[in-house]
């Protein structure tokens, strides 16, 4: 086994670090670290490495796995120790609270993409708007039926190329306007907003996780 390790995350909270530590093979395990008042920033490596989990995989390793061996042949189970190699780890930059917040907010933001383009097709908002403004004056002219190009390039140009009528065409896009606002993009956006806004509220790390997680899984409901 190759006990080989390196350092996923870094959190200072005050005179604290909290480590994450994983290996290949292995358990990941997180551990919080009081830093003496006394240390130097050159003495977070050492105290890092002096607690990584090292023996901990060892024992796990040397377990021999019992599962499905009878009784009877539990005497003749063996176990080869394995080689170990030196270990040698990365360290990663410290995390700070605010990192952790912007983090957080962007993954927000890209669940709530990913929840919208699930009812829509991705980077039409432009053309969802022009077809919008193009629709409500159709309604406002009374809904001729046909139209001219010109004035109305959208209705045109889907009726022609659908081969539906000018109305049926008005009349889905205004069905899927209907259930786009206010069913679907303003609920996405409200727990959007609400959840990067309780994240910068947030004074730790934990309560950090928290709501992002909440705000996510709002989302991924959607």
């Amino acid at each position: 086994m190759n006990y080989t390790y390196k350092i996923d995350e870094i959190f200072e909270e005050g005179t604290k670090i909290r480590v994450t530590y994983s290996s290949v093979g292995v358990a990941t395990k997180s551990v919080t670290l009081a830093v003496p008042s006394s240390f130097s920033s050159s003495d977070i490596s050492s105290l890092i490495e002096d607690n990584a989990p090292i023996q901990g995989w060892k024992d796990a390793e040397l377990s021999p796995d019992l599962s499905g061996v009878s009784v009877g042949a539990l005497n003749s189970a063996t176990h080869t120790e394995p080689s170990v190699e030196p270990e040698d780890s990365v360290i990663l930059p410290i995390k700070t609270i605010d990192e952790a917040k912007a983090e957080s907010r962007a993954e927000i933001d890209a669940r709530a993409t990913s929840a919208r383009d699930r009812y829509r097709s991705p980077n039409k908002d432009a053309t969802y708007l022009n077809k919008s403004a193009e629709l409500d004056r159709y309604i406002t002219a009374g809904r001729p039926d046909p139209v001219i190009e010109s004035e109305y390039p959208y209705l045109y140009n889907e009726a022609l190329e659908t081969e539906m009528t000018v109305t049926a065409v008005a009349n889905l896009i205004e069905t899927t306007r209907a259930l786009w606002v206010p069913a679907l993009d303003p609920v996405i956006e409200g727990k959007c907003r609400g959840g990067k806004v309780k994240v910068d509220a947030a004074t730790t790390f934990e309560e950090v996780e928290v709501v992002r997680d909440a705000a996510i899984t709002a989302l991924n409901a959607i």
